[in-house]
């Protein structure tokens, strides 16, 4: 389960979930994500590939338990009480074994395209800043631009993409962030009564950073943006700059959690 980007990244996306999720390894469904209106009903340019390369990518699917008759399998929802620790821990397995297989899989994907995406997680921090957004999705484009004007204003603001919510890259997140003083998470999804009052990648991004020593855990704050497919707009990542380099400046935040355009 990913979030694509621009309708490019959908796109490629489909590729690269089908190649994940038809490995004889993996054998799971794939949800590939897109934020609804800000990409879904928003025109962009999309470049279709040469259908050899896809063929090439993609390799004629094998079901490794078609319904044969002469090779009987049982199939069905039904299971018995004791079967479902068993069935529960052998997808816990393959999950792990799909992060395993994702980064080959993209490899392969460069080669045959020529574009490269980041296995988990893409970093951009081109000025060496000490505050961080945590973004998925479509408003990082939006977020790159607030990102180089900032720049010119002496504000250096690094930017973390998720492209894999499950598996979540806990290992590569975290060495990602630890080099952070300030990380603000920005929820485009909201998950009422949760922990730290925020939506779902708040308490999965705090359990990330648990486990690393205090000295190289940042502080966590975040934002609530993007609801509905509403736009974020540049002065909303300016004042995410603010309240993150002012917390920065503390060594402590104000609140969990700011609503950008309910906030002063």
């Amino acid at each position: 389960m990913g979030w694509a980007e621009s309708p490019q990244e959908a796109f490629d996306n489909t590729l690269i979930y089908y190649r994940l999720g038809e490995d004889q390894r993996v054998s799971l469904p794939q949800f590939n994500c897109q934020d609804g209106y800000f990409v879904s009903h928003i025109p962009g340019e999309v470049v279709i590939p040469e259908k050899s390369q896809v063929d090439e990518f993609l390799p004629p699917y094998k079901l490794t338990k078609p319904l044969d008759p002469r090779k009987p399998y049982g199939h069905g929802p039904q299971i018995y009480s004791d079967q479902g620790p068993t069935l529960e821990l052998q997808r816990a397995i393959i999950m792990n074994k799909a992060k395993e297989i994702i980064p080959d899989i993209l490899s392969d994907f460069s080669e045959i395209f020529g574009k490269k995406y980041a296995s988990y997680i893409e970093d951009y921090n081109p000025n060496d800043a000490d505050i961080c957004l945590f973004i998925n999705g479509a408003h990082a484009h939006t977020a790159r631009y607030a990102i180089a004007n900032l720049k010119k204003q002496g504000v250096n603001l690094a930017l973390c993409k998720i492209r894999f919510v499950r598996p979540w890259a806990t290992e590569e997140i975290a060495e990602v962030l630890s080099h952070y003083k300030v990380v603000g998470v920005v929820e485009t999804n909201s998950s009422f009564g949760v922990s730290r009052q925020a939506g779902i990648f708040t308490p999965e991004v705090a359990a990330t950073l648990y486990n690393l020593p205090e000295n190289k855990r940042p502080i966590l704050m975040s934002f609530m943006a993007g609801l509905g497919g509403e736009a974020i707009r540049l002065n909303d990542f300016y004042f995410m700059a603010k309240k993150l380099t002012e917390a920065a400046e503390r060594k402590k935040i104000e609140k969990l959690v700011y609503w950008i355009g309910f906030e002063e």
